[in-house]
């Protein structure tokens, strides 16, 4: 733990705008988190980051589940552990799982957002079920992921209709030969 403990500033960040789509988390462009810091007090690790907007802090056990708030009045459930050289925050929010691993990397604390952004194929099929509501091959139901902005969006679609993703306008379902298909890259 003594590698992560210290105060960090933020270099570069790399998916994290299509991370924060994923969880639902619109973030002011003009917020940028500027230092990180890491400390421990007793049996906690106290985790403050300050922004141009606002600090927030954290105070938590390892292993240790704890509940979090969002700005908008959601609550995430998080347990970060220290694995080998890694300290990997597990977050569920609003039934999705997410997992962050941060690594010390020379003077640098690389940050890598998984889960949600790469699922695994498994993850995908439970999470995106086809459901029919029609007896037919042209009409149905499902939850559907957009390949451009990560939304995940509950569609009805027949054989005569184009479905438009809401926060991307990218094309979802489109008529084709006579029956409604999905486009290539959404997933189910």
């Amino acid at each position: 733990m003594e590698d992560f403990l210290g105060t960090w500033k933020l270099v570069k960040s790399v998916s994290y705008d299509e991370y924060l789509k994923a969880i639902g988390v619109v973030q002011d462009p003009d917020d940028d988190v500027v230092t990180e810091t890491l400390s421990k007090e007793e049996d906690s690790v106290v985790w403050t980051k300050v922004s141009s907007k606002q600090t927030v802090k954290m105070r938590f056990t390892l292993d240790k589940e704890f509940k979090m708030f969002s700005q908008d009045g959601r609550y995430s459930l998080i347990t970060i552990s220290l694995k080998e050289n890694q300290l990997v925050q597990v977050q569920k929010m609003d039934k999705m799982i997410s997992t962050i691993i941060r690594e010390v990397q020379g003077t640098n604390i690389i940050m890598l957002a998984k889960d949600l952004l790469h699922p695994s194929a498994e993850e995908e099929r439970r999470r995106h079920k086809k459901k029919r509501l029609v007896q037919s091959p042209n009409s149905y139901f499902m939850d559907v992921k957009c390949p451009g902005c990560y939304k995940i969006t509950t569609v009805f679609s027949h054989a005569q209709t184009v479905v438009l993703c809401v926060g991307c306008s990218t094309v979802l379902c489109q008529p084709t030969g006579g029956k409604a298909r999905l486009t290539e890259g959404t997933a189910l």
